[in-house]
């Protein structure tokens, strides 16, 4: 029985075994909540009423349009592991599924109690690399407002555990190596494209962690067999 739950839970389409798809409804049910917040808390919203994330060591680091790269990789990198996951682990999905949507839901609720923003974004009306065109883009989709904790980093820690806790992905070392590469890189583009304070980053990881404990190593701790 122990084995035709483990083919089932490795093979969960072929075997006709869809339960575990409804947890993807916890991202569209983020991004109404994420709307309605930057409803409530727009770029117009009085700055003397937010927390501006800001300290010294954000003045230190450059403004580089080459991260652009990296901090767009995390929608595809999201998508990726999550569809994965769906064809190849099903409880893998539902964990990480519930790990995006208890970090994600986490910055909601502090954003919401706790407005904040960022004023560290720069002028790049002149230039016209790709690069550039890049985070003109960004800038547009994303506001500098509910910046603390950063969404970017939690979804790059997603990722991560994902790879870490799914048995057919982690055997590949390299793979692993390049998740981990990719995770540190997405984290750190958000400091160098000005979209998030490393005030946002330290936020998030502790939060990050905590989460994957409760997740990972509680709600869906392996039973030890006798």
């Amino acid at each position: 029985r122990t084995r035709m739950t483990e083919e089932i839970n490795s093979y969960p389409i072929k075997n006709k075994y869809y339960k575990h798809i409804w947890y993807v409804l916890i991202f569209p049910a983020y991004l109404i909540a994420f709307f309605i917040l930057e409803k409530l808390i727009p770029n117009d919203f009085p700055t003397d009423k937010m927390f501006l994330s800001h300290i010294p060591l954000d003045d230190k680091i450059p403004f580089c349009e080459y991260f652009a790269i990296p901090y767009s990789l995390w929608y595809p990198a999201l998508a990726a592991i999550g569809i994965y996951l769906i064809f190849r682990d099903a409880k893998g999905f539902k964990k990480y599924m519930i790990y995006i949507g208890a970090t994600f839901f986490t910055m909601i609720f502090i954003c919401a109690i706790f407005p904040n923003y960022q004023d560290m974004r720069p002028d790049i009306t002149g230039k016209e690399n790709i690069f550039c065109f890049m985070m003109k883009r960004i800038y547009t989709a994303d506001t500098y407002t509910n910046v603390l904790p950063s969404a970017h980093v939690f979804g790059a820690m997603a990722i991560d555990f994902a790879v870490i806790d799914c048995k057919s992905l982690r055997k590949h070392k390299w793979l692993l190596a390049a998740a981990i590469v990719l995770g540190v890189l997405i984290c750190v583009s958000t400091v160098f494209v000005k979209q998030h304070s490393i005030l946002d980053i330290f936020a998030a990881i502790p939060l990050g962690f905590i989460w994957w404990a409760i997740i990972y190593k509680g709600i869906f701790k392996k039973k030890k067999t006798a």
